[in-house]
């Protein structure tokens, strides 16, 4: 396992070296000498750039004092509750401890916690399978029953995976017509589940991230939808192409601008599109969630087979009806998705809830004899937390996997404690990997009359945000300027309006962490 002082010396916020080697006519000592020549201006200038800024460090005694300080007298802090506790990797000393053990909404900060039992549980390599199942036999390229597609809860299942799938039963199993349908299979253990998280709020419905959840996803449970101006009239067209969800279209063309809307009232299917679109405007577009996808993917699943020759009996819309089966029944194809150390870094980084959920639903159903529900993989997940990472119980409160539900509660302290575990895990790297990076701004100096070197801005914390109306946190890692690591857990609630002076206040306290040295020398 590499160190963090490793890690952040050596990639950029892309993961590629800092000094790559370039294929060049020239001598490999030329070019050693040419990355000695940059490496020593890059320090001097760094060297030079913290001189002009008279970057004084801190000791713990004075990174106290002006953490109180610049807490108590920012605006933020007015009606805000805001609580920040920052522990120094190398030794375990509390360095500030502010409010650490208060309880706050966490929003997506949440993340690493259902990350981080993901990783031990189920480890880095994890994949979720997907499969055809046929209901019925297949003879000569016929298949006699129903097609049914069966998911085990892959999280990252895409267009063209499931494009994959449909090449494979075409190619290897000859598939040339189906007499029944295609349908949607649901685990037997999912079969309690309902579509929302709880806590999650109905009126977030269709945004992208308040998807439903099954067991069986595709594009997260979003389809895009585009309205485009066709002569006299609107057309409106969605990807992938399917005849699932309903839609009614009701925009007109004219107005000299766009004002498109596209919506689907909470609990129902069918989406409208309403307003105008100027006939030579662009097209517009949106991302929309299905409410149950089951009847959604199997629309999609079924296009993608006519597209490639197949033919079906049955070509009217039937009422989609949950199926229900245990794992034992036979099939077709079964394609393993992404890992998931790759499906975590899209959690963190990107923040798809739907990762976190179907995590937690994996791990319900992996670890227990329950049926498969958030209380029993929120069950689990806590029970790692408390058991295995040590965190004290009744420090958090966790009711599902991505932090979208307001039921959650997390401290201060709980996040210190699992960011200081997480550090000598055997699975850090991909932990640290999915990390979102930011980078960190001295103040400027006026007495230098802002000159370019009058600004210095380096990726020095690793970490994760959480934001909801109301909400702003984040935890992770910062690497001082003397390369030593700290863990932070910064958590700020109840505001009105933007969350950008807790935004503000977020980065002027990494602007005073990284000054801290331990002994608040000079050298």
């Amino acid at each position: 396992m590499r160190h963090l002082a490793d890690r952040a010396n050596t990639s950029n916020a892309n993961n590629r070296p800092l000094l790559s080697e370039h294929n060049d006519p020239e001598s490999s000592l030329m070019q050693h000498f040419k990355t000695l020549t940059r490496f020593a201006i890059l320090t001097t200038l760094l060297l030079f750039t913290l001189t002009l800024h008279a970057v004084e460090p801190l000791n713990t005694d004075a990174l106290r004092q002006t953490l109180d300080t610049l807490i108590d007298q920012h605006p933020a802090n007015n009606r805000t509750t805001i609580t920040l506790k920052v522990v120094d990797l190398a030794t375990g000393k509390v360095l500030y401890n502010r409010g650490g053990n208060k309880l706050l909404i966490p929003a997506s900060n949440l993340k690493i916690y259902t990350a981080s039992a993901a990783l031990d549980l189920l480890g880095p390599e994890f994949t979720w399978p997907t499969e055809i199942i046929a209901d019925g036999d297949v003879t000569r390229g016929t298949c006699l029953g129903d097609l049914l597609i069966r998911g085990f809860g892959d999280p990252m299942l895409d267009t063209k995976q499931l494009e994959s799938i449909a090449d494979t039963l075409v190619k290897t199993h000859k598939l040339k017509h189906v007499q029944g349908n295609v349908r949607v299979a649901t685990q037997y253990r999912w079969r309690n589940l309902p579509l929302k998280g709880p806590g999650w709020m109905w009126d977030d419905d269709p945004d992208y991230y308040n998807m439903s959840i099954r067991s069986m996803m595709l594009n997260f449970n979003t389809l895009t939808i585009t309205a485009s101006p066709n002569k006299s009239s609107v057309a409106v067209t969605v990807e992938p192409p399917s005849d699932w969800p309903p839609i009614q279209a009701d925009a007109q063309i004219g107005g000299d601008k766009t004002n498109i809307n596209f919506d689907r009232e909470p609990f129902f299917e069918t989406i409208h599109v309403t307003g105008n679109i100027p006939a030579d405007a662009k097209p517009a577009q949106d991302t929309i969630t299905m409410h149950d996808p089951s009847p959604w993917i199997a629309s999609v699943f079924k296009q993608m087979l006519i597209d490639r020759g197949v033919t079906f009996s049955k070509t009217t819309a039937e009422k989609h009806e949950n199926i229900y089966i245990g794992s034992d029944a036979n099939s077709l194809v079964s394609q393993h998705g992404q890992t998931l150390t790759q499906a975590l870094r899209h959690f963190l980084k990107v923040s798809e809830n739907a990762v976190g959920e179907m995590v937690l639903l994996k791990l319900a159903e992996t670890q227990t004899q329950d049926d498969v529900t958030w209380p029993a993989g929120a069950k689990t997940i806590t029970n790692w937390l408390v058991n295995i990472a040590g965190l004290e119980e009744g420090s958090f409160k966790l009711v599902d996997g991505s932090g979208l539900s307001r039921y959650n509660l997390i401290s201060a302290d709980s996040s210190i404690k699992l960011l200081a575990f997480m550090k000598t895990h055997q699975h850090f790297d991909p932990f640290f990997d999915g990390l979102p990076i930011y980078k960190v701004t001295l103040p400027k100096d006026d007495n230098w009359n802002n000159t370019p070197l009058n600004t210095f801005e380096a990726e020095r914390v690793f970490a994760k945000t959480g934001g909801m109306s109301g909400v702003s946190t984040i935890s992770g890692y910062i690497q001082t300027l003397d390369n030593q690591w700290l863990a932070f857990s910064f958590l700020t609630n109840g505001y009105t309006g933007s969350n950008t002076p807790a935004k503000n206040l977020r980065n002027q306290v990494w602007q005073e962490l990284i000054r801290f040295r331990a002994d608040g020398s000079t050298r």
